[in-house]
């Protein structure tokens, strides 16, 4: 807590007490930072060598505490639960305090509320700021990547051997599947018995008619 304070005229004693203890001019500054919050009041009393005293007081409410504000993802769906990769851009935001104002901002831009549906796939910066009626600010942000394209695998017979190429009977049990992309995780069932890409040409010529 910083303040001001009039020089004294170089007649006049000056008496300085912060909640009733006497300090220095010198020590004031560091006797205002140090205390604790709540409420103060620092009087000055000035005694002038005629007897005459003036004085002036000040009464102040310190506060520097202010919950930090938290935004994290609502479902991180990537590899791991850390990675900032997802398919969902929902937030959790923390409770703000009650005295506090909070500003968010995506991608550097002041929004009214976060919208995750306005986000396109991508990378996104999304930061809440939480700034109370002394003056405390504080942050938290979240980076992220949104990825809602979902793989299209596909399968089809190599070789349609029945009356048409496309009536699905056939002699020829081998497949083409289309590749997986590289950030894809592919799970391949026969009969829904699951098979490795590896194992899929024998188990599928190993099949009964």
């Amino acid at each position: 807590a910083s303040l001001s304070i009039a020089d004294a005229r170089e007649y006049a004693t000056q008496v300085i007490t912060v909640d009733g203890t006497a300090v220095s001019a010198d020590e004031l500054g560091g006797v205002t930072d140090s205390l604790a919050d709540g409420t103060h009041t620092v009087v000055v009393t000035d005694t002038d060598t005629a007897g005459n005293v003036g004085s002036a007081s000040i009464t102040f409410n310190k506060d520097t505490t202010l919950s930090a504000p938290t935004v994290s993802l609502k479902s991180d769906s990537g590899a791991s639960a850390t990675d900032g990769l997802t398919n969902n851009a929902a937030l959790v935001f923390g409770a703000k305090d009650s005295d506090a104002t909070r500003v968010i901002t995506v991608d550097d831009a002041v929004v009214d509320q976060y919208d995750p549906t306005a986000l396109a796939e991508g990378d996104h910066t999304v930061t809440v700021t939480d700034t109370d009626r002394a003056g405390n600010s504080r942050f938290d942000s979240i980076s992220f990547t949104l990825d809602q394209t979902a793989p299209a695998p596909t399968v089809a017979l190599s070789n349609d051997t029945g009356a048409s190429s496309s009536d699905r009977l056939t002699s020829d049990t081998s497949l083409n599947i289309s590749d997986a992309g590289s950030d894809v995780t592919r799970v391949i069932t026969v009969d829904g018995t699951a098979v490795s890409a590896d194992e899929l040409g024998g188990v599928t010529d190993s099949l009964a008619d």
